[in-house]
């Protein structure tokens, strides 16, 4: 515990001064312990192969009991025909796939029509195996949702439209309050589907932009697409919106989060394209690692135009968020301080892995902390931000980021990540960099072990790289310089955690409750851990298939593996598992012990 921590008083004053005080009161001042899990990969006894946001509160049943009181998701905005959850259609809308069909009025046993019972039963073959089937089969699943979806639609406007009942007037008061997104959203989707999913620059020209003489036709001759798409987000909202009320009661916060930039192929971009640069990439410049730097593919922002409209977008976009969530993640926070921009060219594509021609905008030619602009652009943003909603943002903070971007987050109220294998003290060579204890880490902050674009501890543990097929595009002495570098974190790391003795080469139970131990007494006031990592190895679950059991590998963008997995057992009958029993009376008494409850 931190002395803050023991002088409730005084924490209070400290942190009535933060801009981010409406926000922490919603949360409270305490230290808690939280989980990361992908909504899609939660797997219960009643979803369709992919969980849903009914999962939810299964999910939090089993979070209530180890002591969990924060649920991390991954974004669950409408990734179209894909799996990415950072690459979506609509930086509002929600995945139609994480409907829960059984929660929908009209799919509701005793009140289907006739030709919903026919679909349901002529399906339920192919539900049983998609439920069995060890990863996510994106494409079947979705399939199955929106066809179901569509004659729930047409069922509802059959009972509800005419008669105008209560549910048709709750449809309509949705419609009315997001119409700053929502017509946008549900046309560009009607004119994906129309052009088969072309890119929107290859529509015909009266479609290719949102032109508001050619609109008001647009609107009428998609009518119909757009009532189902409108209808679909209205049943999305409702069952998130009943999710995050049921952990409420459990006394459980849902943690967003919020990817920086939007895909070129949204709505967003289609329908304000003033709000965004789309002549450039954003991405990452070359490094010791990445010789070529990274292209993200995603259009900049044109911040001054966004100003100059009061930042309506981004107010309406958190705003919208707030209905589902208290805290957020501000995914790769260090570019709105300055982004790698990256000139799409004849030779350099947009989507060309490549991050070389690149520069960071704003410029900024100052030196260390000296950087006046950055900081600036950064804390404007931010600031702006944080007004717009009562949610808690934490900024992710990791890789090279200039010293103006923690000193911001610190001096606003923002907690920024400490990753346990990644945080040494960098300035101190004479001991070789010795690992900060994570009982120093400062109280604004989020303890973690890993990431979702990284291994799992135990997978990383034992990942050797070199013996699988890695990157084709990183120079061999590169990975050789990775792999040593690796090698000595991982000795490091052993002897900083176990003592002295020989590194195993198992990721082993004295190792784990080592990691643990520390993680779970940091000085964070948040600790949110990788679901896979609160169990080290637990056998025929857990810890065995390094690869397997990655969310996602940044460096594969197209490997089948990526936001595919799937818990490898139901949450309801998780703590039956005999490896896991022990395991889950351990972290319930480390959350106990450390005051995290």
């Amino acid at each position: 515990m931190t002395p803050l921590t023991t002088n409730p008083e005084k924490l209070e004053e400290k942190f009535r001064k933060y801009p981010t005080y409406k926000a922490w009161k919603q949360v409270g001042l305490k230290p808690r312990f939280g989980i990361l899990m992908p909504l899609a990969q939660m797997r219960t006894k009643r979803n369709s192969g992919v969980g849903d946001f009914a999962d939810l509160q299964a999910f939090g049943e089993f979070c209530k009991s180890i002591g969990c009181t924060i649920l991390q998701l991954l974004p669950i905005n409408d990734m179209g025909r894909g799996k990415t959850p950072y690459s979506s259609l609509s930086a509002f809308a929600l995945d139609p796939i994480y409907i829960a069909l059984d929660n929908v009025s009209e799919l509701k046993k005793g009140q289907r029509s006739e030709e919903m019972e026919k679909y349901l039963e002529s399906n339920k073959e192919k539900i049983y195996s998609l439920k069995a089937k060890k990863r996510i089969d994106y494409d079947n699943i979705r399939k199955y949702k929106l066809d179901a979806l569509q004659i729930a639609y047409n069922d509802f406007i059959k009972a509800e439209k005419e008669a105008g009942l209560e549910r048709w007037q709750d449809f309509e008061k949705f419609r009315k309050d997001n119409e700053y997104w929502l017509p946008d959203y549900a046309l560009f989707r009607a004119l994906k589907e129309k052009y088969m999913w072309d890119p929107w620059e290859k529509w015909p020209g009266g479609t290719r932009t949102r032109s508001k003489r050619r609109l008001p036709a647009l609107l009428k001759e998609h009518a119909g697409e757009i009532d189902f798409y409108s209808f679909v987000q209205w049943i999305a909202f409702d069952q998130m919106k009943s999710a995050q009320k049921a952990l409420l009661e459990m006394g459980i916060y849902l943690k967003g989060d919020l990817p920086l930039l939007v895909d070129v192929e949204s709505a967003d971009v289609w329908g304000h394209p003033e709000y965004f640069n789309t002549e450039v990439c954003a991405g990452a410049p070359p490094d010791q690692y990445s010789l070529m730097g990274q292209n993200w593919g995603m259009p900049t922002y044109n911040w001054e135009k966004l100003a100059e409209d009061n930042n309506t977008w981004w107010r309406k976009r958190l705003q919208y968020a707030e209905n589902f969530y208290h805290i957020y993640r501000i995914d790769h926070v260090v570019g709105i301080f300055r982004i790698w921009t990256i000139p799409i060219t004849q030779e350099f594509p947009r989507g060309k892995k490549s991050g070389e021609q690149g520069y960071f905008d704003p410029a900024d030619k100052g030196l260390k902390e000296n950087k006046k602009i950055w900081e600036e652009h950064g804390s404007t943003i931010l600031n702006m931000l944080v007004e717009s909603s009562n949610m808690l943002p934490i900024g992710e903070d990791l890789g090279t980021i200039p010293l103006v971007c923690r000193k911001t987050l610190s001096d606003m109220g923002i907690p920024g990540y400490k990753v346990l294998i990644w945080e040494r003290d960098w300035t101190n060579r004479e001991k070789e960099f010795p690992f900060i204890p994570p009982e120093e880490y400062p109280y604004l902050s989020m303890s973690t072990s890993t990431t979702h674009d990284f291994w799992t501890l135990a997978g990383w543990w034992i990942h050797r790289p070199g013996t699988v097929s890695e990157n084709g595009d990183i120079a061999p002495e590169i990975e050789k310089m990775k792999a040593k570098d690796e090698e000595e974190l991982k000795n490091a790391l052993y002897k900083f955690l176990v003592g002295e003795g020989e590194k195993p080469k198992a990721f082993t139970e004295k190792l784990y409750k080592a990691v643990m131990h520390k993680l779970f007494h940091s000085g964070s006031i948040f600790l949110i851990m990788p679901f896979q990592d609160l169990w080290g190895v637990a056998y025929g679950l857990y810890g065995e298939d390094p690869e397997g059991e990655r969310i996602n590998d940044p460096d594969k963008p197209h490997l089948p593996e990526n936001w595919t997995g799937k818990m490898p057992l139901e949450i309801e009958s998780l703590h039956l598992h005999p490896s896991m029993t022990d395991k889950i009376d351990f972290v319930r008494r480390l959350a106990g012990e450390s005051g995290r409850i």
